[in-house]
């Protein structure tokens, strides 16, 4: 994947509307070359679309999913 192409991928994903992170980021998650594994395959990619989604919810989403899921 080249920059464009992820930048391409994230024009989709809003902050304050977390359902947009769903799908949107798939081609960035399974690339190996990106990341060094696929997400999809190590069972990862749902966690953090999940988490991410959770980030983009509003104001204070970020500090308050990060301390969730930091515990």
């Amino acid at each position: 994947m080249h920059k464009p192409e992820g930048q391409q991928a994230l024009t989709g994903v809003k902050p304050g509307r977390p359902q947009s992170v769903h799908g949107a980021i798939r081609l960035i998650l399974e690339n190996k070359v990106l990341l060094g594994v696929n997400l999809y395959e190590a069972g990862l990619a749902e966690k953090v679309e999940r988490m991410l989604s959770e980030m983009l919810a509003g104001p204070g989403a970020v500090r308050a999913t990060l301390k969730r899921e930091l515990q």
